[in-house]
C-alpha cells in the first residue's frame, strides 16, 4: 500500500506516505483530545495522587522495556485489515496512519505512551502539552515508513532492523530519554 513493487523494485507512492503521515499526527491529536475529555473524571484525584500513580507506571514501563520484566500492554494487537487497501493509496494511506496514530487497531511496542497518557488522564500537563504529547505520537508513528524510504533498500533495512543490535539498544532507551524529555518540558 504504501510500498509498491515494480520489477522487484520498491517504490513508495508519495501521495501514500503523505496521507499516511497526515493521518498519524491526525490520530495522535484525536487521542490526546479523548484523553484530555476524559480526564474530567480524575479532576477530583489529588495531584500527589497523580505524580505517584505515574512514577509507578514511570518505573515499570522503564523496567518493562529495557527487560527487566515482562508486562504485556494493554493493546489493540492486530493488522490493519487489507480490505482498506482496495480504496487508493491516498484514502488507504490516511486510514492506515490514522489507525496507527491512535493506537486503535496496532501493536504498541514502547510503554512510553501509557505513561503519557497517564499525565494527561491526571491533568499533570497543560492542554498544549497533552496536544504536543499526541502530535508527537502520531508524528512518530508516522515517519517510520518515510525513514524506510530514505533508506533507499527496503530489504536491507528490514533486514536491519531485525538484526540490530543498535535497533534494541535505541528501542531499550526511548522510553527513558521520553520520560525526562515529558517531565522536563512539562516542568520547564
Amino acid at each position: 500500500m504504501l510500498i509498491s513493487s515494480v520489477d522487484g523494485k520498491h517504490a513508495f507512492r508519495r501521495g501514500a506516505l503523505a496521507s499516511f503521515l497526515g493521518g498519524s499526527i491526525v490520530g495522535g491529536v484525536l487521542s490526546a483530545v479523548a484523553l484530555i475529555l476524559l480526564s474530567g473524571f480524575f479532576s477530583r484525584v489529588p495531584r500527589t495522587v497523580g505524580w505517584l500513580g505515574v512514577g509507578v507506571t514511570a518505573s515499570l514501563a522503564l523496567a518493562r522495556d529495557v527487560g527487566w520484566v515482562r508486562i504485556n500492554l494493554p493493546q489493540a494487537a492486530r493488522q490493519v485489515p487489507r480490505d482498506i487497501f482496495r480504496r487508493g493509496s491516498i484514502s488507504a494511506g490516511l486510514q492506515f496512519g490514522f489507525e496507527m496514530g491512535t493506537g486503535a487497531r496496532t501493536y504498541v511496542t514502547s510503554s512510553l505512551p501509557y505513561v503519557a497518557a497517564l499525565l494527561v488522564l491526571f491533568h499533570l500537563v497543560s492542554i498544549t502539552s497533552a496536544i504536543t504529547l499526541g502530535v508527537g505520537f502520531g508524528l512518530a508513528r508516522g515517519l517510520i515508513p518515510l525513514i524506510k524510504r530514505a533508506s533507499r533498500d527496503c530489504e536491507v533495512w528490514d533486514l536491519r532492523i531485525g538484526a540490530s543490535a543498535a535497533w534494541n539498544a535505541y528501542a531499550r532507551v526511548l522510553t527513558p530519554v521520553g520520560l525526562f524529555l515529558i517531565l522536563f518540558l512539562n516542568l520547564a
